[in-house]
């Protein structure tokens, strides 16, 4: 990753903090503990990768960090500005509602989630992101 092994294990303290991830397999090699991590939830997906359009069929996809996917989501809304031509559409809401009802959404979004990825054409020269976020949410 060309990254700190301290900075790595300070994002992963932050993430097992957060509950976001867990340990899924501790093991010790040669005297050293090392551990796999892996998400706390079948409902928190991050795409991890953009399909390349090289003909190196090794080099398919180009993986990405959670720095990346951060640095990605601000980049998106960044370029609004300067591609005011290109489609782009940024909207949030928060609502009240029961939980019965957004698990009938949270299908509806993933079916669009699916839809989305079927769109992608790696021999185009344009790359669009798209975020979604559906939690509860309340004001501390």
């Amino acid at each position: 990753l060309n990254t700190p092994a301290f900075s790595i294990q300070l994002y992963l303290n932050r993430l097992m903090t957060a509950n976001l991830v867990t340990v899924k397999e501790s093991t010790v090699i040669d005297g050293r503990i090392e551990k796999i991590y892996c998400l706390s939830s079948k409902d928190v997906e991050i795409l991890n990768y953009l399909k390349s359009n090289s003909n190196d069929s090794n080099d398919r996809n180009i993986d990405l960090s959670a720095q990346h996917f951060s640095s990605l989501t601000r980049q998106i809304i960044k370029n609004i500005n300067q591609y005011k031509e290109k489609t782009y559409k940024i909207k949030a809401y928060f609502i009240k509602t029961d939980d019965k009802t957004m698990q009938e959404f949270k299908k509806e979004l993933d079916d669009l989630f699916l839809k989305y990825q079927q769109l992608e054409d790696i021999n185009a020269t344009e790359t669009y992101g798209f975020i979604s976020v559906l939690a509860p949410y309340s004001v501390e």
